[in-house]
Formats: C-alpha cells, structure tokens, sequence
C-alpha cells in the first residue's frame, strides 16, 4: 500500500503533487490545508486523513481537527501540525484502550517546519518515525516543495522517503 503524506499547501495544491499522488491508496495530509477546495481536491486523489495547522480554521467540518490517526495496513499513522507536539500526543494515543496493546509500526507525522525530515532516531516506545513532508508551497530549504511517500504492508514500513516534485528521491 502506498501511502501519501503532504503538508502546508497554503491555499494551493501543485499539479506536478496531484500527479504524484495520483499512484495513492492514502494521503496523510498535515495541515495548513488553507482552503476547503484544496482539501477536496486532495480527497479526489485518495481517502485522506487530514488534520488543521495553524492557518486553518473550522471551515473543514468535524472530520477535520488538531491530531488526527488512521491504521493502514496494520501501519499506525500519528497527525498533527505541530512539531513539538506530534511526539507526546502520539504517547498518549498509544496509551489509549484501543492502542495500548498496538502491535503495528507507528509513523508520527507532522507539517508546519516547511523542512522535509525523516528520523529513525525516536523513542521506540513512542514511534518507529518521525516524518515532515516538508511543504507544498512556501518551502524553506535549498530542495524546494516536496512530499513524503511510505510503501507500507502488513504491519511495516517497507520503505518511506521524501520527493521533489518532478518525483526524485532526496537524500536529506
């Protein structure tokens, strides 16, 4: 299963990024959606998983909130926008009833950086990643605007890294 993870569009989803996503089973999207259209039409591409960043308001509806989860092929995927919150509430979801006993690898994902990451660095008994897409508009590295991809299946990441948007891998 291959999943799409976005962040900071800013009002404006690039076509080179709706190409890209196009191959998506899912797309984690987190926040600074900055407007109902872009967010419709991320959800044309794919179900998505989608959470409010510092730009967005309740314009989105209920499904659309701070922190958000969805388990995709046993693979549990954490949301916020915010990077120094992502890792304690991640904790505190594993701590739930319906997580506590997880078995699965846990990606925790967050946007508003605007610099695209991936650690493998993080507390094991919190999450297996820790990811920022880096973003869709408005990028403050040398990369440009860019988007996460991770090749999920059974329970593991099989594979999980960051793209330009003419679809090349980066080496961060």
């Amino acid at each position: 299963m291959l999943v799409g993870i976005i962040s900071d569009t800013h009002g404006l989803l690039p076509a080179k990024a709706e190409w890209l996503l196009a191959e998506c089973d899912h797309i984690v999207f987190a926040g600074d959606i900055c407007g109902p259209d872009v967010l419709r039409a991320v959800q044309s591409i794919a179900p998505t998983t989608a959470v409010l960043g510092n730009n967005d308001f309740r314009e989105y509806g209920r499904s659309v909130d701070r922190f958000g989860q969805v388990v995709l092929d046993g693979v549990l995927f954490a949301v916020t926008h915010y990077p120094h919150k992502i890792l304690p509430l991640t904790q505190q979801l594993l701590q739930t009833p319906e997580f506590n006993s997880f078995k699965g690898e846990v990606v925790a994902v967050h946007g508003h950086t605007h610099v695209p990451e991936i650690d493998k660095e993080v507390p094991a008994s919190i999450a297996n990643y820790l990811v920022c897409p880096g973003a869709l508009n408005y990028p403050r590295t040398r990369f440009g605007e860019t988007l996460a991809f991770a090749e999920i299946s059974n329970g593991k990441v099989l594979d999980l890294w960051i793209s330009d948007l003419d679809g090349n891998r980066l080496l961060l």
